[in-house]
């Protein structure tokens, strides 16, 4: 419980206790056929076995793990599976050291996804996916320059020029300021 809850709380436990009662209320009221998604236990909680879950973060872990024993031509289904599940931040808003960890981890891995997904699409000169890849991972990750340097490449191959130039000028916008 001290994970959750920083040193500075006067009781984890209580307040534990109290976040069990409110995820059980909200689940109640999402799923209210089921009688009990939360089960007390002698030292802790855990979601009821009778209840299938699907967790978005091991669905795109699972393809990222196979993605690791592949070589990188062979990666594109997988790799687009992970690529498009990658949404962001996990608990947005919420500033819990266990939570930035696993951040930074999934935020790892969707760079990783990018730039094997990017290393297979520029060799087999597939700009537009490229471009798709690219303008996500900027979104996400705007310091890893070869994100930059893939989107520009792909976007004067398909003459786009003028869109090429905004993007040099936004992303030498965000290095000198």
């Amino acid at each position: 419980k001290e994970k959750f809850w920083p040193s500075e709380r006067k009781n984890p436990a209580n307040s534990l206790k109290n976040m069990i009662h409110k995820t059980r209320t909200l689940l109640n009221t999402i799923a209210p056929e089921v009688d009990e998604l939360l089960i007390t236990r002698l030292r802790g909680y855990e979601w009821s076995p009778d209840v299938e879950i699907e967790c978005d973060v091991e669905q795109f872990e699972q393809p990222y793990n196979q993605l690791k024993t592949m070589r990188p031509e062979e990666s594109i289904e997988l790799g687009m599976k992970a690529f498009e599940l990658y949404e962001g931040s996990i608990l947005p808003g919420a500033s819990v050291e266990w939570i930035d960890r696993l951040n930074n981890d999934y935020q790892t891995a969707f760079i990783d996804i990018c730039k094997t997904l990017l290393s297979v699409f520029v060799e087999k000169q597939r700009w537009d996916d490229v471009i798709c890849v690219c303008r996500k991972a900027y979104e996400t990750a705007p310091e890893v320059e070869e994100f930059t340097i893939y989107l520009m490449q792909a976007l004067v191959n398909c003459e786009y020029h003028g869109q090429a130039i905004e993007h040099y000028e936004k992303y030498s916008t965000m290095l000198w300021n």
